[in-house]
């Protein structure tokens, strides 16, 4: 009955207590500027584009069109600030422009661009985000994991000829058959490479086609051909 009692006093600690607590609320403004930015969200790799802001007074809806100074900016995925521009001065009637060259797009990402604009005594900002990708049109998951399956198959090809011709050097066995194999996981690994670079610059699958070309290049066309010539050697000196 006691344990009963206790239990009854600390529940109504503990909704006053919740009860006390002030809700969240969000700051609404009532003066200010209001900024759009219309804009396509999904860019090409190295292409240039045109960012526009257009500015409006919250209370009253009017465009605005002198007095004010607008800046963007630019930052990769990491937040890292990639571009900086002002302008004070529209175009086209209504526009704040910022002309952002395609270097700043040189992977296939997420960015964001953030607009603020501002007077002596009112201001606003807004932001959008923008995709970039290899062809300017959006990827979908399913051909993304189909390119990471085929990049773990080429590895694993890559690693399967690697001990086939491992083996065969250590019987000193090596034959033509030894040379295509290696030649070929390598030739194969090296025309993905190419193929992501131009159609799918995607990080992870170039860093591991690139890895493969730095590491077996030495494994898959050095060694296999100095373990053929071992091999005529020996089979020369047994006859």
């Amino acid at each position: 009955m006691r344990k009963l009692f206790m239990f009854m006093i600390l529940s109504l600690f503990l909704i006053t207590l919740v009860s006390a607590v002030k809700p969240i609320t969000e700051i609404t403004f009532t003066e200010g500027y209001n900024l759009k930015i219309p804009i396509d969200n999904i860019l090409k790799i190295g292409q240039d584009f045109e960012f526009e802001v257009h500015v409006y007074n919250i209370s009253n809806g009017m465009p605005i069109t002198s007095g004010i100074g607008c800046y963007g900016h630019l930052y990769d995925y990491t937040g890292h600030h990639i571009y900086e521009g002002y302008d004070e001065t529209v175009s086209h009637n209504f526009d704040y422009s910022f002309q952002i060259a395609g270097a700043n797009f040189s992977k296939s990402d997420v960015y964001s661009f953030i607009a603020q604009c501002n007077s002596s005594t009112l201001g606003g900002y807004n932001g959008e985000e923008v995709i970039v990708t290899p062809t300017g049109r959006e990827i979908k998951d399913n051909p993304l994991i189909f390119f990471m399956f085929i990049s773990v198959f080429i590895f694993l090809g890559l690693l399967w000829s690697l001990y086939k011709i491992l083996e065969d050097l250590a019987a000193v066995e090596v034959t033509l058959n030894t040379l295509f194999i290696g030649f070929s996981a390598y030739i194969v690994n090296l025309a993905y490479y190419y193929y992501l670079t131009n159609f799918m610059p995607m990080d992870l699958l170039l860093d591991l086609s690139l890895f493969g070309i730095t590491v077996f290049g030495i494994t898959h066309l050095f060694i296999p051909l100095v373990g053929l010539i071992f091999t005529w050697i020996k089979k020369g000196n047994v006859q």
